[in-house]
């Protein structure tokens, strides 16, 4: 894809605990637009979930190794880093 069919506008890409899922979506990304700017976003991991801080490592890892063109992208959670605690909302 040449630079003038490139996506200018940011893309935001909101990942979570679906490798398979995060990849299809991740693919069609790469093959069709290949924005300039791509930001991920993904909550942590609920503690009560066994097994899921793996699955949303693998899909986070997944989309942030696979960035393979010139794109500015940052990468975010609930507290802006990959390692921080899943916030939620408390009435």
């Amino acid at each position: 894809m040449d630079n003038k069919n490139r996506l200018q506008a940011p893309v935001i890409f909101l990942v979570y605990n679906r490798l398979d899922t995060a990849m299809r979506v991740f693919e069609a990304i790469r093959e069709g637009y290949k924005p300039s700017r791509l930001y991920v976003a993904a909550d942590g991991p609920k503690d009560e979930k066994p097994g899921e801080e793996e699955k949303v490592r693998a899909s986070r890892e997944y989309v942030m190794n696979n960035i393979d063109w010139n794109a500015k992208s940052k990468h975010c959670s609930g507290k802006r880093t990959w390692d921080a605690d899943a916030l939620s909302v408390k009435p």
